[in-house]
């Protein structure tokens, strides 16, 4: 598989690529501690993903290549995966800083947010100093506001679920459009909220009442079930 894995890489084909990065994620989520004796052959072609696949039609590849890596990560443990954390946290940490890599709907960003996390986890309070970076970029995605609009049964014939909206009939020949495009990404950043406070305990005080401003009004969030879980 380490074989199969480096030639896919060297031909890029993409499509496997993909679907070979979520099974080594899988087994290793599986495994946890057995897949010890196995990151050492993975994980140098995982983190040549991660560096070089940075073109916007590897933007899906290299954010499942990131999750792999993450969750690589809780399985073998701290001391195991240490220095690839630092490899990897770095390469993030360069993503993040340029702005124009993660435009609006760029799939990498709700992996990049759950990887944070899982980062968060394996590093304990030495996440801390990452949190001026990261924060910002997760707040901003956490204030995602849904496109609304209220329309007629002929304003619904040019709009289509395919197209991200989904549609609430309201009575007398109307609907309330919701476009549900970045509402994941919204209840990811906001789950990771969540885990930062109780993974850094003190070490989140600084951000606290920002992120208390943010989650409250979610409360009454009433377009993803999710989101409402997470805040409350």
């Amino acid at each position: 598989m380490v074989a199969k894995l480096q030639e896919i890489v060297e031909k890029s084909t993409k499509l496997v690529l993909e679907q070979v990065v979520t099974s080594i994620a899988s087994v290793a989520d599986t495994a946890e501690e057995k897949f010890v004796p196995y990151c050492d052959l993975f994980m140098p072609s995982l983190k040549h993903v991660v560096e070089n696949g940075v073109q916007k039609e590897l933007q899906l590849l290299r954010g499942k290549t990131i999750e792999c890596i993450s969750l690589t990560g809780l399985a073998v443990g701290k001391d195991k995966f240490m220095q690839d954390a630092s490899d990897v946290m770095q390469l993030l940490l360069k993503t993040q800083m340029n702005s124009n890599e993660l435009e609006d709907g760029n799939p990498q960003i709700s992996y990049m947010i759950s990887a944070w996390a899982r980062m968060c986890k394996i590093r304990g309070k030495e996440f801390q100093q990452c949190l001026p970076v990261v924060m910002g970029w997760l707040m901003k995605t956490a204030l995602i506001k849904p496109e609304m609009a209220l329309l007629d049964t002929q304003d619904m014939g040019n709009m289509s679920e395919d197209d991200g909206w989904e549609f609430v009939n309201l009575g007398d020949q109307q609907s309330l459009g919701i476009k549900t495009a970045g509402l994941g990404q919204k209840a990811t950043a906001c789950q990771m909220l969540v885990c930062y406070a109780k993974e850094l305990k003190e070490g989140f005080a600084e951000y606290t009442e920002q992120a208390v401003k943010l989650m409250v009004p979610l409360l009454k969030f009433y377009f993803h079930n999710g989101i409402r879980v997470s805040v409350a």
